[in-house]
C-alpha cells in the first residue's frame, strides 16, 4: 500500500512541476536585402532543457514557385549534450492553402475559439522587443514618406501585442533613413513567456468546445490528427 501511495504521489509531483514549468521562447529575425534568417529558441528549467531552430536560408525557388528553408535544429539537455540535424524544406502555394484550410476547420469546430485564444494570450508574458530597421529608396522624399509608414506600422503593431498579451518592458523600436541608396534591413528579436500548464489547458478547452465530426486537415504538420497520410 506504501508504494502504492508513493507512485502516485511521484506521479501527481511530475505532472505538477511539468504544468508549473515556465516556457521560454527567444524569437529572433533578420533581412538584409537577400540575406534572411530566423531563429526560435524554446529553453524551461533554467536552461537545463534548450531546444532551437535555425533558419538561416530563406529564398523563392523560381522553378517551382516554392519558398526554400533551410532548416537546423539544435537540441541540448542539461548535461551538455547536444545534438544537431540540418534539413532544407519546399512551402508551395498547395502547402499556404493547405494551412489556410485547416485553420478555417478550427474556426468552424470549435465553439469560441476565439475567446480561448484571447484568454491563453492574456496570460503570455512579452519582453525584450527589440526592432531595428534601416531603409533607404534612393530617392529623399519617398525615403522620407516610408519611414513615417514605417513607424506607422511598428506601432500598430506593438498597441496590439500590448492589448492582448501582458507587455513587461518598453520596446526599443528604431528606424534610420538611408537617403543615399536603396537598402531595407530589419532585426527583431523578443522573449515569450508563459506556463506549459496555460497552453495545456488551452488545448483542453479546445477539446472540450469541439463541436461536428471528424474533420479532414490538409497541412503536414495536422494531417496525422485525422489519421491521413500526406503525400510527399
Amino acid at each position: 500500500m506504501v508504494w502504492i501511495v508513493g507512485i502516485v504521489t511521484f506521479i501527481f509531483l511530475v505532472i505538477f512541476a511539468i504544468i508549473m514549468t515556465k516556457l521560454t521562447i527567444y524569437i529572433s529575425f533578420y533581412h538584409g536585402n537577400d540575406n534572411d534568417h530566423f531563429s526560435l529558441t524554446f529553453q524551461a528549467w533554467g536552461g537545463l532543457i534548450r531546444y532551437k531552430i535555425n533558419v538561416p536560408l530563406i529564398k523563392i525557388d523560381e522553378d517551382s514557385a516554392s519558398i526554400v528553408l533551410k532548416e537546423e535544429v539544435e537540441n541540448e539537455s542539461g548535461n551538455g549534450d547536444q545534438t544537431k540535424n540540418e534539413e532544407t524544406n519546399k512551402i508551395t502555394l498547395k502547402d499556404f492553402l493547405a494551412s489556410f484550410h485547416d485553420m478555417k476547420a478550427i474556426l468552424e469546430h470549435v465553439i469560441g475559439f476565439n475567446k480561448i485564444v484571447k484568454s491563453f494570450l492574456a496570460k503570455v508574458r512579452v519582453k525584450n522587443i527589440e526592432w531595428q530597421t534601416v531603409i533607404g529608396t534612393g530617392d529623399a522624399s519617398s525615403t522620407g514618406v516610408v519611414v513615417g509608414g514605417i513607424w506607422s506600422m511598428k506601432s500598430i503593431i506593438v498597441s496590439i501585442i500590448s492589448k492582448a498579451m501582458k507587455l513587461q518592458s518598453m520596446p526599443i523600436m528604431t528606424v534610420h533613413p538611408s537617403f543615399q541608396r536603396m537598402i531595407i534591413q530589419t532585426k527583431f528579436s523578443c522573449m515569450i513567456q508563459f506556463r506549459i500548464g496555460q497552453a495545456i489547458f488551452g488545448g483542453m478547452k479546445i477539446i472540450r468546445y469541439w463541436r461536428g465530426g471528424k474533420v479532414r486537415f490538409k497541412s503536414k504538420s495536422l494531417s496525422m490528427l485525422s489519421g491521413e497520410k500526406h503525400s510527399v
